[in-house]
């Protein structure tokens, strides 16, 4: 049995709520986890103050990118719950080829 698709006519996202934040907030918590993991052996070769900058730009970056992460997912959650919804209540149609 096929899989039903559905289309939905709810009002698009503005265009500056149109690119995921799941994206940028990984690339962040991974420049932030590298900053810190790094900020060890940066301080063991000699460069403490290089060592210290890292220490407090990579983990408040870490900190942000999993929380944004979070928000990202719960989010999209939210929106396919919405979408379930619709399906269940009728506002969302089934596409047929």
């Amino acid at each position: 049995m096929k899989p039903t698709a559905y289309k939905w006519a709810r009002p698009a996202l503005p265009e500056d709520h149109a690119v995921s934040g799941l994206a940028f907030s990984i690339i962040a918590a991974v420049l932030g986890g590298a900053g810190v993991a790094f900020g060890p052996m940066i301080a063991g070769s000699g460069e403490y103050d290089l060592a210290a900058f890292l220490a407090l730009v990579s983990a408040p970056l870490f900190g942000l990118g999993v929380f944004f992460a979070g928000v990202s997912l719960i989010m999209r959650e939210i929106r396919r719950y919405a979408f379930e919804q619709a399906i269940r209540a009728g506002e969302a149609e089934p596409i047929r080829k």
